[in-house]
């Protein structure tokens, strides 16, 4: 049962002693119209800092910032910032409003409940999403979601279009964890073997609903169980099944083409493949070491085509495992 509660932190909830645990906030932004795609990726640590990112795609171009700043869990209840970029929660399961201030843009954005938030379905996983493996360290203390829509302004500070002001919009998907995520450095020297798609969590914007699924794709090494659920204004029913095929360019650096099979709660199956990427951004995942490159994570923001050939938009994270670039300096 989400609880209004689950929207502040949970810092003192840290299952292993003194290891790395925050909570996490991801808003995602894909305003066709505007052409901007994005995400706002927030940690708040038990470890005294927090991170905040703004990872867009602007006009094509790709516009980040990334701040390690330091946190004290004041106040309990927010708003929260770095400077840059500030959190507020205006009403928990309901309105979020998010700011940034950068020096080649900017925007203003307020982010309000679609459908009622909703937890995936584990019960019949098997095994927990985040059983160990020699990738990567994760281990959830909770984690819920919620499609909401998103709207406000964006100013381009740079650039051909320096001066623009863009009313953002449209659909938009939030993330909530609280968990030990890269509390581990996992190896001395970085594997040499071939890289694979490692997880996916995909995300399918309908008229009248919205379709998440996460966990592994063939040929993964994870060995993720995939779990999903359909949302709409009656709540969320879990998917029955989740296929998925990631595939990889030549150099198995980014991905080309997804591929979904989904059952749904009443055995109905919807197929779904991307048509066409309109942007991508690389998500900014660290432990207590800022140098150390865990994982390849992206954000794909694509066009859909279902069955019978309805289309649709959406999102598609992906990771690429091992990390090809360790060490960032």
């Amino acid at each position: 049962m989400i609880s209004e509660a689950d929207e502040f932190l949970h810092l003192d909830a840290a299952p292993i002693p003194g290891a790395l645990f925050g909570d996490t906030t991801w808003f995602s932004v894909m305003d066709v119209r505007a052409n901007v795609f994005g995400v706002v990726q927030i940690f708040l640590s038990n470890h005294g800092y927090a991170r905040w990112a703004s990872l867009f795609q602007i006009d094509g171009t790709l516009q980040h910032w990334g701040n390690k700043h330091p946190f004290s869990a004041q106040p309990p209840r927010g708003p929260w910032g770095d400077g840059r970029i500030r959190y507020e929660i205006i009403r928990p399961l309901g309105e979020f409003h998010v700011t940034f201030d950068g020096p080649l843009y900017a925007y203003d954005l307020t982010f309000s409940a679609q459908y009622p938030a909703f937890a995936y379905d584990h019960s019949a996983a098997g095994q927990e999403l985040t059983e160990p493996n020699p990738y990567f360290s994760m281990v959830w203390g909770g984690h819920f979601e919620q499609a909401m829509s998103c709207r406000g302004r964006l100013e381009i500070r740079g650039g051909p279009a320096k001066g623009q002001v863009r009313e953002i919009a449209c659909w938009s998907h939030r993330e909530r964890s609280w968990l030990h995520n890269f509390h581990e450095e996992k190896e001395w020297q970085r594997s040499e073997e071939s890289v694979f798609p490692g997880h996916f969590w995909l995300i399918l914007h309908l008229d009248n609903a919205q379709i998440c699924a996460l966990g592994s794709p063939q040929g993964s090494r994870l060995g993720m169980p995939s779990v999903g659920a359909v949302s709409d204004a009656r709540g969320a029913r879990p998917l029955r099944g989740v296929l998925a095929e990631i595939v990889l360019d030549e150099r198995g650096t980014s991905a080309v083409g997804f591929h979904f099979e989904l059952e749904l709660a009443d055995g109905r199956r919807m197929r779904a493949r991307s048509t066409r990427k309109l942007g991508e951004v690389k998500l900014w995942y660290r432990g207590d070491n800022c140098l150390d490159n865990p994982v390849d994570c992206y954000e794909a923001f694509c066009e859909f085509e279902l069955d019978g050939g309805q289309t649709c938009q959406g999102i598609c994270e992906y990771s690429i495992h091992p990390a090809r670039r360790r060490w960032l300096v």
